[in-house]
């Protein structure tokens, strides 16, 4: 279907295309007011965030072009990294030196290159012409480029800082139109009571709890993939009464809860066992992070206790994070179809082995390159943390569950 012919040109079928490199954007006299101390460690919360390289809680990774950083007092004084200042190439964060001359609150101003991401489209216009639709820049979730009337989108192309020429990773053809979800009514049957209150109008009570990606501080509530789905179940059950409550806590993980001592607000027994839920989802991306045999202990140990309680228990595989926080560092996109990470394996063995209902994001962000879409835009932090139409994939892969 395409072949790269070029550094940045590409044949697509009899047309030869020249793309547009990444894009560096030079920002001069940039101010800014507060400069926290820097400390060894570096990443996303040392210091303060380049202003263009904000993304929502992180940055723009691999965006600053190091060599271009020049910082300045409002005075025009020029500061020197390692005695003044320092800052991380990285993560693109930078921050004064205790020992410097610069208070946390003195003015500075800063000059720097960098360069944003981009995806550009390669389209069927209304006259059958293939061509190119240009994108805009952006330090996070990169828009696609809007289609024309008469146009037809045949592939997409992710441009980054480090892309310093076209590679098969950078490239989505569009294989399919949509993501076709397989209907999941077997997991009906680990699930009676809700089944039978869904179907006979009972109050069904539903508790989704997770981390961040549950919490949702992020992003709008009516976006968060646990209102999406409630939104959705209630279309499929519109006379019935439904509750939907949430505990989400960022940054931890089902060991977490379950550690938590009786007087905390995350306490497991009191805000999960007790919360009057019938139907628990989970969602812990952040279990992935751990070792094995915690996965096995916790699980267990949860499984067991709604056991007793006698509530029903959905278990959701987590979305695709960065690449190297999955271990593939210059995969494709179709060599990461089938989820690498061990932590997805054991949750869909565990479900499998002690017939627990299982929702799978995991299996249908696999799928997302197949609609030309590179699953890391869906990202607002460009770590883990999905967008709106990220977080649908969850209410997705639960209505799989639950559709007449």
């Amino acid at each position: 279907m395409y072949k790269i012919v070029d550094q940045w040109q590409i044949a697509f079928h009899e047309t030869i295309l020249d793309i547009k490199p990444p894009e560096k954007i030079k920002i001069r006299h940039e101010k800014y007011f507060k400069m926290p101390v820097y400390t060894k460690s570096g990443g996303y919360n040392n210091g303060v965030v380049l202003k263009q390289l904000e993304a929502c809680g992180c940055t723009l990774t691999n965006g600053l072009i190091p060599s271009s950083l020049v910082v300045k007092t409002g005075k025009g004084t020029l500061l020197t990294r390692g005695k003044d200042y320092e800052f991380d190439a990285v993560w693109g964060t930078i921050g004064r030196i205790p020992s410097s001359n610069i208070s946390e609150f003195s003015e500075v101003y800063i000059d720097y290159d960098y360069i944003p991401m981009r995806i550009d489209s390669i389209v069927l216009n209304s006259l059958s012409k293939i061509e190119i639709l240009e994108g805009k820049n952006a330090s996070y979730c990169p828009p696609l480029p809007a289609l024309r009337k008469g146009d037809k989108r045949l592939m997409n192309i992710l441009l980054t800082g480090k892309s310093s020429k076209l590679t098969p990773k950078d490239c989505y053809p569009i294989l399919q139109n949509k993501i076709l979800i397989p209907r999941q009514d077997p997991m009906q049957s680990f699930l009676p009571n809700t089944m039978n209150k869904l179907k006979s109008g009972g109050k069904l009570k539903i508790l989704a709890w997770g981390d961040s990606v549950t919490d949702g501080l992020y992003i709008a509530p009516r976006f968060h993939w646990q209102q999406q789905f409630f939104t959705a179940l209630k279309r499929i059950y519109p006379k019935h009464d439904i509750e939907l409550m949430s505990l989400g806590w960022g940054g931890r993980c089902t060991k977490t809860f379950l550690d938590e001592p009786e007087s905390s607000i995350y306490n497991f027994k009191e805000k999960v066992l007790n919360s009057g839920a019938d139907l628990v989802i989970s969602e812990f991306v952040n279990d992935a992070g751990l070792f094995p045999e915690i996965w096995a202990k916790c699980y267990t140990d949860i499984f067991n206790q709604f056991k007793q309680k006698k509530i029903e228990w959905i278990i959701c595989t987590p979305h695709y994070v960065r690449h190297d926080w999955m271990n593939c560092s210059g995969k494709t996109a179709s060599e990461m179809e089938d989820d690498p990470r061990p932590f997805v394996a054991f949750l869909r063995k565990f479900a499998a082995e002690n017939k627990i209902a299982l929702a799978d994001p995991a299996k249908i962000y696999g799928q997302l390159y197949k609609t030309g879409i590179p699953y890391q835009t869906l990202m607002t932090n460009n770590i883990n943390h999905p967008d709106q139409r990220g977080l649908k994939i969850y209410s997705d892969a639960l209505l799989a569950i639950f559709k007449k």
